[in-house]
């Protein structure tokens, strides 16, 4: 939602299906397509050295390619969708948060999910 916290993003795109090495039907490789990579120019998968270190990606396919290879680890995907999506959603956050938008988020952040 575009309400939620950076804690809340990241906790549930930590619990998503995200299985090594499989593309198809994967939530996050789906908002890397359709969301990040149509809004940023690189994506940087960041991991500590031993693990292979930090990637960058230009283009969508090259980031499937690797994951598809078994190159980068779903955790490691994972946690840099959760800080690309927290990114792009913070202007929205601040937007809603002053002005006349903050009685609209207010209202919004009272509705209940029934999931």
């Amino acid at each position: 939602f575009m309400t939620d916290t950076e804690e809340e993003i990241k906790r549930k795109l930590n619990k998503a299906y995200c299985p090594e090495g499989i593309i198809k039907n994967n939530p996050i490789l789906d908002y890397c397509k359709h969301i990040i990579f149509e809004k940023t120019k690189e994506f940087k998968i960041e991991r500590p050295k031993k693990f292979g270190g930090n990637l960058s990606f230009y283009k969508y396919q090259e980031l499937e390619n690797y994951f598809a290879k078994k190159e980068i680890h779903p955790l490691d995907l994972k946690q840099s969708t959760a800080k690309e999506i927290n990114k792009l959603l913070n202007p929205v956050r601040k937007h809603f948060k002053t002005g006349k938008a903050a009685k609209l988020y207010k209202q919004i952040s009272s509705f209940e999910s029934t999931r």
